[in-house]
């Protein structure tokens, strides 16, 4: 028996569970029908004919033999079961496969968002480090800035006189805020007619020198 040959499909017959049901007689009939397509004298210029027909003669003598019948029905139900259970297999590896492959997809696109992520947060973080320490310095420069304007200043006061610069190193008792000396002012007495011009110039550079430095250390006392 060749089991690679379908003898139900040879007479044109359904196959399977369909085919098991069909009596002797449904056989013969498909038998009879098929000889007449298929015999020799039919077909003259068929090369083929006479092999076809004994196929069919073959497969017309299992069917109708019980025992052949039934063999054969049970080898196409194997047969069913088997490409039933591949069917199967090939399911639920297609959808193993299926899954796997969308498993990957998903690891692939998660990969790819925090190769985009990582570097766009730490080129955020960097940019707010730097802002940070910008705003820093800003009110550093700021804070500098505020200190240096505060800071002591000179001035230089011109006196009308140089008794009016003694009043202001001495103090003047108009002052409500004046400390009094121990011992109170005394304007300068006018040069003396005993001395010398050169003597009294002499005096009075001395005298402006100290006036001067006197100022100096008065308006740096002021100031602060």
């Amino acid at each position: 028996m060749d089991i690679e040959v379908d003898h139900y499909a040879v007479l044109n017959l359904p196959s399977g569970e369909e085919g098991a049901k069909l009596s002797e007689n449904d056989i013969s009939k498909a038998y009879r029908k098929k000889a007449l397509e298929l015999h020799r004298d039919k077909r003259p210029h068929d090369p083929n004919a006479h092999s076809n027909f004994q196929k069919l003669t073959t497969s017309y003598e299992i069917l109708k033999d019980e025992k052949d019948r039934k063999l054969f029905d049970e080898l196409l139900h194997v047969k069913r079961e088997k490409i039933q259970r591949q069917s199967q297999q090939d399911s639920k590896r297609r959808k193993m496969m299926s899954d796997l492959d969308a498993r990957e997809r998903a690891a692939a696109s998660r990969e790819e968002e925090e190769e985009e992520r990582i570097p766009r947060e730490l080129k955020e973080e960097i940019a707010r480090i730097c802002a940070k320490k910008q705003t820093r310095a800003n009110e550093i420069l700021s804070s500098v800035d505020k200190k240096k304007s505060s800071k002591n200043r000179s001035a230089l006061v011109v006196m009308s006189s140089k008794v009016d610069a003694d009043k202001v190193y001495c103090g003047d008792l108009s002052d409500i805020l004046l400390v009094v000396p121990l011992q109170p002012f005394q304007p300068p007495m006018p040069p003396s007619p005993y001395f010398k011009p050169d003597q009294g110039k002499f005096e009075d550079s001395v005298l402006e020198k100290m006036r001067k430095a006197v100022q100096r250390k008065m308006l740096s006392t002021l100031i602060r």
